[in-house]
């Protein structure tokens, strides 16, 4: 099944790839065009709403197609013992995370080092690769904690009077964590056209544009993660009264999801080259 799930993932991911930037790229027009609105015609109240819309809008979009974002949230929620307030906080973190460290990036690469818009998109490779770094690790660290044990009994050669469970011992991942693998990985749609602001001098507008692009992408990350968490306690209130059956499942989504984050960061780090948006993107920018 494992397999079977890795090789539908391979299948699927660069179509559904593909699909969503085609549609990502319709909103960065978008986003530019009212970028260049606000600077023709300075601060105009109804074009900042117009652009923080376009955000936000973008953000939900952002966050529906293939992401990192939803894998690890789901792989946490289904795996890991945590409450709803904690899922709600990690995926809601992990989101406004992202939103931040695309303000860090082009702030430091635009506003210290005087980098060029294709330049300060083009070098968030390197955040791009330690994001994919970090997955792999939460991944194989997570199917080390899941992995199958054996089971002794009272009578076994090993000479221990007391039964072993197949319950892991290493500590539970800690939700900062799976924040920071979300968040430090920042929205390329979101540095490009903060870039653009940033080049144009409305530095301000694009700083509200790219939080508005996290709230948008909070939302749809936060239903899923709610979607993981409910889903969860129901299977375990059907479960209830069969406990081992229930922690078989746990580990089996354990396993299943500490895979697909070891086999998404090596397609993301293998994407990363590719995916980028080259300086001749034609979404509005200037040359």
């Amino acid at each position: 099944l494992l397999i079977i799930l890795a090789l539908a993932l391979i299948y699927a991911w660069q179509p559904l790839r593909l699909t969503a930037q085609r549609l990502q790229n319709g909103w960065q027009r978008d986003l530019a065009a009212t970028l260049r609105e606000l600077r023709q015609h300075g601060n105009d109240a109804a074009t900042w709403l117009t652009l923080c819309g376009l955000g936000f809008l973008y953000g939900i979009l952002h966050a529906i197609g293939p992401g990192h974002g939803k894998a690890i949230i789901a792989t946490f929620t289904l795996s890991q013992p945590t409450a709803r307030r904690q899922t709600l906080a990690i995926a809601t973190g992990g989101a406004l995370l992202q939103g931040v460290s695309a303000i860090l990036w082009v702030a430091l690469a635009m506003g210290l080092l005087h980098r060029f818009i294709a330049d300060a998109v083009a070098q968030t490779l390197w955040l791009n690769r330690a994001n994919a770094a970090l997955i792999i690790a939460i991944g194989a660290y997570i199917l080390y904690r899941h992995r199958p044990r054996r089971r002794h009994d009272v009578h076994c050669v090993c000479g221990h009077d007391h039964h072993h469970h197949d319950t892991p011992t290493t500590s539970a991942l800690t939700p900062w964590a799976a924040i920071i693998a979300i968040g430090i990985r920042p929205c390329s749609g979101a540095v490009l056209s903060l870039a653009v602001a940033w080049s144009w001098g409305i530095a301000a507008a694009g700083m509200a544009m790219t939080l508005a692009i996290a709230c948008g992408t909070a939302l749809t990350i936060t239903t899923i993660a709610l979607l993981c968490y409910h889903g969860k306690q129901r299977l375990a209130r059907r479960l209830l009264r069969d406990e081992t059956r229930f922690a078989r499942l746990t580990q089996t989504l354990a396993l299943a999801g500490g895979l697909a984050l070891v086999i998404l960061a090596a397609l993301l780090w293998q994407a990363d080259g590719s995916a980028l948006p080259s300086p001749t993107n034609p979404v509005g920018l200037p040359r």
